[in-house]
């Protein structure tokens, strides 16, 4: 059985708590602190101004309630120019918008970002970022992925390669 790494180091290492957070001491006798990172724990406010709900407004979590997330495995996979991206462009351009043969848009049927994602533009096997989705999905306490398939393609390299990373 495999532990995670701050259980392992509570039992190695000794293990008091102080306000919410686990304290373990360090190899070097300086005390760490472990934080519970638990999506029920976060707080957080976008750039227009909306918050997540409290615990007093959402409740504690539910049993009996699962969270899926529709995951995309296409990137890279109809193509690798641009890369396009929808933000930028008008960014650049704003009467792109009313011109759909604009060349900032590149060439018909290119795919096109809504903006430029947090790891930067990556393709759907790029294992570093499959690792770090997998890591954020965890957190957040998604319990299943459902692959977009409507347009045909089910793109089994890149599911192989996300299963291969998740595991």
């Amino acid at each position: 059985m495999r532990l995670p790494l701050p259980v392992l180091l509570a039992l190695l290492s000794g293990l008091s708590f102080s306000n919410g957070a686990a304290t373990v001491k360090a190899m070097d006798a300086s005390p760490l602190k472990i934080w519970d990172t638990a999506p029920d724990t976060w707080a957080a406010t976008d750039a227009l101004g909306r918050s997540l709900p409290s615990h007093g407004e959402a409740g504690p979590p539910r049993r009996k309630k699962f969270v899926g997330i529709f995951y995309f495995l296409w990137l890279g996979e109809h193509g690798t120019d641009g890369p396009y991206d929808v933000s930028k462009i008008l960014a650049k351009d704003p009467k792109a918008i009313t011109d759909p043969n604009h060349p900032l848009w590149g060439p018909m049927h290119a795919f096109h970002h809504w903006g430029e994602p947090l790891f930067g533009y990556y393709l759907s096997d790029d294992e570093w970022v499959i690792r770090k989705h997998a890591q954020m999905l965890s957190d957040a306490g998604v319990d299943t992925l459902i692959f977009d398939v409507t347009n045909g393609s089910t793109y089994p390299e890149m599911y192989r390669t996300l299963c291969r990373v998740f595991t």
